[in-house]
């Protein structure tokens, strides 16, 4: 008699061993032949091959991105302030305008702040707060008195948008309670 071992089968070189067959390949009417000497067929494989049957794994997930701390958005509002600036001064030396006040783009950099200020509290109460409407109003303030100095607009044609803003940072604030 042969000395039949009944350990796993040899993996080819170069690839990966294929599954092994099930203790019992036994038929739908009941159980098969089992022991020494049964011989286990497994089942034959469909149209289109095993992979095709198979579920696949799940894709992998990228790491979600860590929180940033509080304090992390000082490189924020410097990349802001550093991209106006450089957009305006662009624009001047192409020709696209001409300021002549140019120390009022000094007055966007309390109006970034008053941006950063008015996205954390909006972040941390989950929405608007009388906080995050006083931030977002202050900078629109800010923002638009440095635009009326940098293009020399005219005052006594534009006061009313201060009234603008100032009312639709009440109804921000009030829209919060």
């Amino acid at each position: 008699m042969a000395d039949e071992s009944h350990g796993p089968p040899p993996v080819p070189v170069g690839g990966s061993a294929p599954p092994p067959p099930p203790e019992s390949a036994a038929p739908a009417g009941g159980p098969g032949p089992t022991g020494p000497g049964a011989s286990v067929t497994p089942p034959a494989e469909p149209p289109g091959g095993a992979a095709a049957t198979q579920p696949s794994e799940p894709p992998m997930q990228p790491p979600l991105p860590e929180a940033r701390p509080e304090g992390a958005r000082g490189g924020l509002v410097a990349g802001v302030i550093l991209i106006i600036l450089g957009i305006v001064f662009l624009g001047q030396v192409w020709g696209w305008f001409t300021l002549d006040n140019w120390w009022a783009l000094f007055i966007f950099i309390p109006a970034v702040f008053a941006f950063a200020s008015a996205r954390g509290a909006y972040r941390r109460r989950g929405g608007f707060s009388r906080e995050a409407a006083g931030s977002l109003t202050g900078g629109l303030v800010l923002s638009f008195v440095a635009l009326m100095l940098l293009f020399d607009w005219d005052w006594g044609l534009l006061w009313p948008v201060f009234l603008v803003l100032a009312g639709l940072g009440m109804l921000l604030g009030w829209r919060s309670h």
